[in-house]
């Protein structure tokens, strides 16, 4: 069914619906301000009436008092209901950051409305021409959209930088990361941003380009050394280096310029340590239009330098557990492989040499060795399709968790013959990291437990996505078992599931009892990242 929206929902309606007007909040504010502004007025019109009374020892002269009045009113009352709309619209941009602007032409309006009585019955009545009705309205509204702008631009940097910490504070990748710098940029003028990091700690001589964001398709220097970037020896001592590419050495000046930057900075990102400084990286900023950076700009990087040691720190620790994770798989695979397919085959093996030894003898036999040896190769074949959608986590790059798991599910039914249901509670979402790759494995690990020894009828997995962490549970109705025998099993089983999970930060429990069922459930925090699976 195709949905048309009704003709109450199109054009200027659907507009100042998309626009989130908040009628309520202008309007009072607006009242506030510009019954701030008439009070400012009336106060000091009576000020001047009071000292005229002082000065004139009591006996006032009415008709000084009356154009005072006229023409302070008049002239100030205007000032000050636009001095007001010019405050209020700042005030209520630095307060409602997520509104919209059109609230602020809202504003504009509402004073406009407020002022008329005052445009036509004071000093005197008068008819009021459309011309000055819209003459004062697009006052009012220029001066509120210049409050606004005003507050948007005294807010901008530290929105900026806030949103960048936040952003940084989320990298799991080197993707990430380069959209992050990318796109919290505190000038628009920036062209080039690249991050190199050091083949060594100790040393800041020898760079690798781990990341790099451009407006352009050109190529940073994938190296970035002391003897091809003279300029890099001035960063060695810690310091940011600022630089205009037409200054530069002859050699260096052609790496710029082939890359389109006129002028940029070199920012260390360095730990100061007791004894030696840990380098994590070089910040590269550069212009294709500017040939000195400003140095607001350069103080915003730099002062971005503690949460880039941090955020570099992460991923190599990453990159490690990642690598240490692979090891781990392979070792796993190379135990499941003894575990089951080897001993199938040996069984195999095994049959047949019985079955060739008694084929001229005993038929019956050696038919009855053919079929155990058939029921080994199904069992093979069976733990070999296991083993290879064990090692499929690409399946989470087609679908989500909860829909990997209804897939694991009806496949494993379709083999035992045990109907398994998967049921998802709370609002899913992406999880960080690979933690939805660990959840899969620990499903697809406690399901195999089930195939080998629960005898269950029935199994029900159940996600859970709560606020910090999610959980799965995946319960079967089989024979059970006591949970303290779990060390002393051979093989590998919910052992080596729980250090996978251990290893995010998380947690396994298991809970059975013999003839009672078994329950797996296994707890993940979603606001830490850890190993890999």
């Amino acid at each position: 069914m195709v949905y048309r929206p009704s003709s109450s929902r199109t054009g200027l309606g659907m507009m100042l619906k998309r626009s989130h007007l908040l009628w309520k909040s202008t309007f009072i504010a607006s009242f506030i301000a510009f019954m701030g502004s008439i009070a400012v007025v009336s106060l000091i019109i009576g000020v001047y009436g009071m000292w005229l009374v002082i000065q004139t020892g009591g006996q006032p002269d009415l008709e000084a008092m009356s154009r005072f009045s006229e023409a302070f009113g008049q002239y100030a009352g205007t000032g000050g209901s636009y001095l007001a709309t010019f405050l209020v619209s700042f005030w209520f941009a630095r307060t409602h950051r997520q509104a919209s602007r059109w609230n602020l032409l809202l504003i504009g309006v509402w004073m406009t409305a407020y002022g008329l009585p005052f445009l036509i019955f004071y000093p005197q009545p008068v008819l009021l021409s459309i011309r000055d009705f819209f003459v004062s309205l697009t006052l009012y509204c220029v001066l509120a959209l210049a409050g606004g702008a005003v507050a948007y631009k005294t807010m901008a940097p530290a929105t900026l930088y806030t949103n960048i910490l936040r952003a940084l504070s989320r990298v799991a990748s080197t993707n990430d990361l380069n959209r992050a710098l990318g796109e919290h940029r505190p000038l628009p003028d920036i062209t080039h941003i690249a991050l190199w990091t050091p083949d060594s700690e100790e040393s800041g001589r020898a760079f690798s380009l781990l990341t790099t964001w451009s407006v352009t398709s050109t190529a940073i220097p994938q190296r970035l050394t002391a003897a091809d970037h003279p300029t890099l020896e001035r960063v060695s001592d810690g310091s940011s280096v600022t630089f205009r590419v037409s200054q530069l050495p002859l050699a260096e000046q052609h790496v710029w310029e082939r890359i389109g930057v006129r002028g940029g900075v070199l920012i260390p990102i360095v730990k100061e340590g007791e004894n030696a400084s840990t380098w994590y990286g070089v910040l590269f900023v550069g212009s294709a239009h500017r040939e000195k950076m400003p140095g607001r700009v350069v103080r915003f990087y730099e002062s971005l330098v503690p949460t880039l040691s941090l955020t570099l720190e992460k991923l190599r620790l990453m990159r490690q557990v990642s690598e240490a994770a692979v090891l781990e798989e392979r070792q796993r695979l190379a135990r499941e492989i003894h575990d089951t397919l080897a001993q199938d085959f040996t069984s195999i093996v095994t049959h047949l040499e019985a079955a060739e030894s008694a084929l001229d003898t005993a038929p019956d036999v050696a038919r009855a060795h053919l079929d155990r040896a058939r029921r080994a190769a199904r069992e093979g074949l069976r733990e070999a399709r296991r083993v290879v959608w064990a090692l499929r986590p690409d399946i989470l790059t087609r679908t989500d968790l909860a829909q990997a798991l209804e897939r694991v599910a009806h496949r494993w039914s379709e083999e035992t013959g045990t109907p398994a249901h998967v049921t998802v509670t709370g609002t899913p979402r992406p999880l960080p990291g690979d933690l939805d790759v660990v959840l899969l494995r620990a499903a697809q690990e406690a399901l195999n437990n089930v195939r080998k020894h629960a005898r269950a009828s029935r199994v029900d997995i159940t996600l859970t996505y709560m606020d910090d962490q999610v959980i799965l549970d995946v319960q079967d109705d089989g024979v059970g078992f006591d949970p303290a025998s779990l060390s002393d099993s051979p093989g590998f089983g919910p052992r080596a599931m729980r250090e996978r999970v251990e290893a995010r930060g998380g947690h396994v429990i298991v809970e059975s009892a013999p003839g009672e069922g078994t329950t797996v459930v296994t707890i993940l925090p979603t606001t830490t990242v850890g190993k890999g699976p």
